[in-house]
């Protein structure tokens, strides 16, 4: 039931499913600090996306929003030709800056200290594993 639960808070608080932003019951966040993944959820994305910039000036292609208009039917939004004529084509000087990725989830944190907290965490729950061990073993051997 244990590993239930810690797997629970592990998927839940990554930031991966929900930023913490959008969760109602601000007091919930601090589990994320007991989250391996939310450490390499963000390790990952500084690594991807820190301080990258992608060229967009080439825009979607006609296809793309076809498929955008047929994945949101009900936006009337996409259906206005300028919001199409941007998507499409919206200028030589488009980039997309990563960085607005990463200040939405939040990850200000170096990579290396990232790395750090991981093997901390990796050793502390070693000790804990073997901690508990070491107890089983020896209330088995009375």
């Amino acid at each position: 039931m244990f590993s239930i639960l810690w797997s629970t808070v592990q998927m839940l608080m990554s930031n991966f499913f929900m930023p913490f932003t959008d969760i109602n019951f601000k007091w919930l966040t601090v589990l994320r600090w007991f989250s391996a993944l939310y450490y390499s959820f963000e390790g990952l994305a500084r690594i991807e996306f820190g301080g990258a910039k992608f060229d967009c000036s080439g825009g979607v292609d006609p296809a793309g929003v076809t498929f955008l208009k047929q994945l949101l039917p009900n936006s009337r939004f996409l259906n206005m030709s300028a919001v199409s004529g941007a998507l499409t084509n919206p200028g030589a000087d488009c980039v997309a800056d990563t960085v607005a990725l990463l200040d939405y989830y939040q990850f200000h944190r170096p990579f290396a200290k990232t790395v750090g907290i991981l093997f901390s965490y990796w050793v502390i729950v070693h000790i804990c594993t073997y901690s508990a061990m070491v107890f089983v073993g020896r209330k088995e051997r009375r």
